[in-house]
C-alpha cells in the first residue's frame, strides 16, 4: 500500500516522487491552447450525438431507451473496472517505455477478455432482473465491447501523450457519425432497440480501428519477465476504486428507477439525464487529460495553483455553468423542440438535472485537483464516505417517481461539490475559502446569464424561437459579463491567448 507523498514534493510520474521545482514542460500555456483545440473538436462530437438523439427519439419508444438504458448500466460498470485505472497511468507517467506500454496493452487485452466472458455468463441474469425477452440477447451482444474498448486504451494513451488531442477528438467524430448512420438505418428498418446496440458496437469498433491506426505505435508479442508495471498498477488501483464506486453513484438513479417503474418511466428519466450530463461528458471528461499534468505543475505554489484553479472556472465552467442553467430555465422549449411532445414528462427531470450539472462541472475541478496534486488515496477516502450517502437518498425517493429523483440528485450534487471542496483544500494543502470563491462567482454569473436567457426567450412565438432568442440571451449575458467583470475578462483572454497563469 503506497502513502500519500508531502504536498512540498511533486509527482511527475506514477512512479517516481522528486523534490518540487520549476513547472515542467510543456508549460500551461501549451495545455490551454490543447484544452481549446479539444473543447472546438468535442462540440463536433457533441452535434452528432444531439443529431442522433433527436432523430431516434422520434423513431424509438421511450421503452427501447430504457431497456437499453438497464443493459448499459451493467456494461459501463464493467467498462469502469476493466481499464483499472490504466489509461490515466500510462498518460501521467513522465517515462514509460516501449516493454512497459505493451504490457500494459496486454494486461488490458487479457482483462477485456476476461470481462467480455464474465458479461456472457450474467446475461441470463441481467435477463432475469430486466424481465425483457431482448434483454438476453442484448446483454449478449454488448459484451464484445470489452475487448474492442481494451484494444484501444494504451493506443489512446500514446496520443494523449504526445499532445495530439486533436487526433483523439477526431477519432471520437468520427465513432459517433459512424455510429449515427447505422442507428437510424436500423431503426428506420424497425430493428427498434437493437438499433442502440447497433449504434455502441459500431462506434467502439471505429474507434479501436481509427486510433491503432493512428497512435503510431505498435505492442510487442507478450513475453514473460521485463520491465515492471506495479507502480502503474498501485496508481490506478485508487482511482479505479474511486471510480467504481462513483459510477455505483451516479447509476444508483437509473437502476432504482428501473426496479420501482416502468420502462416507459424510466425511458422518460434517461433522456432528461442523457440530454443534461451531454455538457460535461463531452467537455469536461475528455479535458481530463489535459487538466491533469497542468494542476501537477501547479502543486508546489499555492499562489500558482489557485490562479490555475480560478481560471479554470472563469473561463471553462463559466460558459458549461451558463448553459446548463440557461437549459434548466428553457427545458420546456427545448423538450418540446428537441424531442416532441411524446417527451413532455421530461421536461421537469430534464431541468433539475441541468442545474445539478452545474454543480457536478464545479466538482469536477475538484477532481482534477486530486490527481493533479497526487492526493489519490484521499480521494478515495472522500467518495466511499460521501457516494453512499447520495446513493441512498436516491433509493429513498424512487418510489416516489422521477421528478423526485431527478429533485435529489441536484440536492446530493450540492452537496458533493461542497464538501469535495473542503476535502480537497485539507488533502492538498490549500485554502478552502480560495477555492469556493471562484467558483460561487461563477454560479451566481451563471444564473444571471440563466435569466437573462429565460427573460429573451419569452419574445418567442413557439418552442424555435424561444430558444432561439433564449441562446442570444445567454451569449449577450456571458459578453456582458466578460466586459464589466475585469477578473472574468482576463482569466478568459488569457486562456485563448494561450498565456501561463
Amino acid at each position: 500500500m503506497h502513502d500519500e507523498a508531502p504536498i512540498t514534493y511533486r509527482r511527475v510520474s506514477s512512479v517516481t516522487e522528486v523534490p518540487a521545482g520549476p513547472p515542467l514542460s510543456p508549460v500551461a500555456g501549451a495545455a490551454a491552447r490543447g484544452g481549446l483545440a479539444t473543447l472546438g473538436a468535442q462540440g463536433a462530437r457533441v452535434a452528432v450525438q444531439l443529431g442522433t438523439t433527436i432523430v431516434l427519439a422520434r423513431i424509438l419508444s421511450p421503452a427501447d431507451f430504457g431497456l437499453f438504458a438497464l443493459v448499459l448500466v451493467v456494461v459501463n460498470a464493467g467498462e469502469l473496472v476493466r481499464d483499472f485505472g490504466l489509461t490515466h497511468a500510462a498518460i501521467q507517467a513522465e517515462y514509460i517505455s516501449d516493454e512497459q506500454k505493451s504490457r500494459l496493452y496486454w494486461y488490458g487485452i487479457g482483462i477485456g477478455v476476461a470481462f467480455t466472458m464474465v458479461m456472457l455468463a450474467l446475461s441470463p441474469v441481467v435477463a432475469r432482473v430486466v424481465s425483457h425477452p431482448e434483454a438476453l440477447a442484448i446483454s449478449c451482444a454488448m459484451s464484445a465491447i470489452f475487448i474492442l474498448n481494451s484494444s484501444q486504451a494504451q493506443h489512446q494513451a500514446q496520443l494523449a501523450r504526445s499532445s495530439r488531442f486533436g487526433t483523439l477528438a477526431f477519432t471520437e467524430v468520427l465513432a459517433q457519425l459512424s455510429g449515427m448512420i447505422v442507428a437510424v438505418a436500423l431503426a428506420v428498418a424497425g430493428a427498434g432497440v437493437w438499433s442502440l446496440v447497433g449504434q455502441a458496437l459500431t462506434a467502439s469498433l471505429v474507434q479501436t480501428l481509427l486510433r491503432s491506426a493512428l497512435s503510431g505505435w505498435r505492442p510487442y508479442r507478450p513475453r514473460r519477465g521485463g520491465e515492471s508495471v506495479r507502480e502503474f498498477l498501485l496508481f490506478g488501483r485508487d482511482v479505479s476504486a474511486s471510480q467504481a464506486v462513483s459510477f455505483v453513484a451516479t447509476n444508483a438513479d437509473t437502476v432504482a428507477l428501473g426496479l420501482s417503474t416502468s420502462p416507459t418511466a424510466l425511458g422518460y428519466y434517461n433522456r432528461g439525464y442523457q440530454f443534461a450530463s451531454l455538457p460535461l461528458n463531452q467537455a469536461l471528461v475528455p479535458l481530463t487529460n489535459v487538466a491533469l499534468p497542468t494542476f501537477a505543475r501547479a502543486r508546489s505554489d499555492e499562489q500558482n495553483a489557485i490562479r490555475v484553479i480560478s481560471r479554470v472556472h472563469l473561463s471553462l465552467n463559466l460558459v458549461v455553468c451558463s448553459a446548463m442553467l440557461s437549459f434548466a430555465l428553457l427545458a420546456d422549449p427545448l423538450v418540446r423542440l428537441l424531442l416532441g411532445d411524446t417527451w413532455l414528462p421530461t421536461i421537469t427531470v430534464f431541468a433539475l438535472l441541468a442545474a445539478a450539472s452545474s454543480f457536478q462541472a464545479l466538482s469536477f475541478v475538484n477532481y482534477w485537483i486530486f490527481l493533479g496534486f497526487a492526493r489519490t488515496r484521499s480521494l478515495l477516502r472522500f467518495t466511499l464516505t460521501l457516494r453512499p450517502l447520495g446513493i441512498c437518498a436516491i433509493v429513498a425517493a424512487a418510489p416516489l417517481g422521477i421528478n423526485a429523483v431527478a429533485a435529489t440528485s441536484l440536492c446530493v450534487s450540492v452537496l458533493h461539490w461542497t464538501a469535495g471542496t473542503i476535502w480537497v483544500a485539507r488533502a492538498a494543502n490549500l485554502s478552502a475559502l480560495r477555492l469556493f470563491k471562484p467558483a460561487v462567482i461563477v454560479q451566481l454569473i451563471s444564473g444571471g446569464v440563466a435569466g437573462i436567457a429565460w427573460l429573451a426567450s419569452a419574445l418567442g412565438t413557439n418552442p424555435l424561437l424561444e430558444v432561439a432568442f433564449g441562446a442570444a440571451g445567454a451569449g449577450m449575458g456571458l459578453i456582458v459579463a466578460a466586459a464589466v467583470l475585469p477578473s472574468t475578462r482576463e482569466h478568459v483572454l488569457a486562456t485563448f491567448r494561450g498565456e501561463n497563469p
